[in-house]
């Protein structure tokens, strides 16, 4: 049984014999007769559905990607697709997901073979302890709410890539499908854009997103991707997928700084010039390097000088330039309530010797801040574990992050190809784009992001693991 299950799945047969040609004979006999009964169009997006559904669960790096940007997509695909107006579409994605890796695992012959590595310990004692919070948290709903969550998605997005990325094209494969997601979203958020500033609009929105996705995830998000192209972008061969590759970069890059969202903008400068250290380190054109870096800082102070002041405002009032800046454009008061968050998070941490060493209880910060059981945390995730999981937690927290980038460290410098080992050094700054980034917006929920890329990483140790004991 278990054999015939697996053919079913197996791409040689599924593509070679029967499956295929009697899908798409099906597909042809559904949108031929269904079109009388239920309309051309209709027939016609549930025919692309069906195929794109049996390509997502034969991709389980498509899916990772899908499932990975749900928070970006959950609007437009709400507004679009009358079936996620009543099915959620991160449950659906993260079932979808677990459905795909079930059939790669079978079909790879892997299916009980399930890889360890010491960085699920923390993890786990992390998310039982969040749990345990629970009991003595004084927001109960919040808390429950918030430890399941990250119990569940946080963990599988954790666990996911573990399961499917077991070598660097895999890897290299999730990006591609990252980039495939993320283009046609920038060039309509672009398009939206352009069109707003010449309509007079922009004047009213001065954050460009998508489909009013919060700009702070939205910017992320974005972030995310373009570190991993810069990283990659060595691995590039012909001239044509370099000037593609350079396309795409800037209008990343463009979408970041139209997002207006100062937290991914610090996290991605910092980004860029530990990058540009490296580089400089490793190069040995240092010169044209250095011309380079020059012309990257000429252009960027050009958008800043040229760009609407409506795009630009709240990085000016970052560097204490904003006069001249609308009023509805400055916001001096996100930075006054996240510096009074900061505060408030290290006094509950300090209050007396139980908040030290196991804090106010998971999601209690906002019955210390306001009083009420809502949704509510200090906007770094540092802050926020020292106050709700006290110094347990953030040892805990600390734990998961050194095992993975211990481990990824060391595998860098090993003596391993170009493709792997431009991978390993994506990964591993990206990760570090998110960790500066969670220090300023969201809370442990928000920024799951982070958690995908530090389950890729180990993916990727396992695999070191693997190869070095077949050596």
């Amino acid at each position: 049984m278990i054999v015939l299950i697996k053919n079913l799945f197996n791409p040689g047969i599924y593509y070679k014999r029967l499956l295929l040609p009697l899908f798409l004979l099906g597909l042809a006999t559904t949108f031929i007769f269904g079109s009388y009964q239920m309309g051309f169009a209709f027939i016609l997006l549930f025919s692309f559905g069906a195929v794109f559904l049996v390509l997502a669960l034969l991709t389980p790096e498509l899916l990772a990607v899908l499932f990975l940007s749900a928070g970006v997509l959950k609007e437009w695909v709400q507004t679009n697709i009358p079936l996620f107006q009543s099915v959620d579409f991160t449950l659906m994605m993260a079932f979808l997901s677990i459905v795909s890796i079930f059939i790669y695992r079978l079909r790879k012959n892997k299916l009980f073979d399930i890889p360890l590595d010491i960085s699920f310990l923390p993890f786990f004692l992390f998310s039982i302890f969040l749990l345990i919070g629970n009991l003595y948290s004084p927001s109960p709903e919040y808390a429950q709410l918030k430890s399941s969550s990250f119990f569940i998605f946080n963990g599988l997005l954790f666990f996911t890539p573990v399961l499917f990325i077991d070598s660097s094209k895999k890897a290299l494969h999730f990006i591609w499908w990252y980039v495939a997601i993320a283009v046609p979203v920038v060039l309509y958020t672009l398009i939206h854009l352009l069109t707003s500033y010449l309509s007079g609009d922009i004047l009213e929105m001065y954050r460009a997103t998508f489909m009013g996705v919060n700009p702070i995830k939205y910017a992320n998000w974005l972030g995310s991707l373009t570190v991993l192209l810069l990283c990659v972008f060595q691995l590039l061969k012909s001239k044509l997928m370099k000037s593609l590759h350079i396309f795409i970069i800037s209008i990343l890059i463009i979408s970041i700084l139209a997002a207006n969202s100062r937290g991914p903008f610090v996290g991605f400068i910092i980004t860029i010039f530990t990058l540009m250290v490296i580089w400089f380190i490793k190069t040995s054109h240092k010169r044209y390097f250095l011309y380079t870096i020059s012309g990257i800082v000429f252009v960027v102070i050009l958008l800043l000088n040229f760009l609407p002041v409506q795009l630009i405002g709240r990085y000016l009032e970052l560097i204490g330039t904003a006069k001249g800046v609308p009023k509805d454009v400055v916001s001096d008061y996100t930075v006054f309530s996240r510096m009074l968050f900061w505060k408030k998070a290290i006094a509950t941490f300090l209050l007396n010797i139980r908040t030290f060493f196991i804090g106010v209880g998971t999601g209690g910060f906002s019955r210390v801040l306001y009083h009420l059981d809502i949704r509510w945390y200090p906007h770094n995730i540092i802050f926020e574990v020292l106050s709700e999981m006290g110094i347990i937690g953030i040892i805990l927290l600390f734990f998961q992050f050194f095992f993975v980038l211990r481990d990824g460290i060391r595998n860098l410098f090993r003596d391993i190809d170009k493709e792997t080992k431009v991978i390993y050094f994506s990964f591993i700054m990206v990760i570090f784009f998110n960790l500066i980034t969670v220090q300023f917006s969201g809370d442990l929920n928000d920024n799951r992001r982070l958690w995908f890329y530090l389950g890729s990483l180990v993916a990727l140790n396992i695999s070191a693991k693997e190869k070095a004991k077949q050596s």
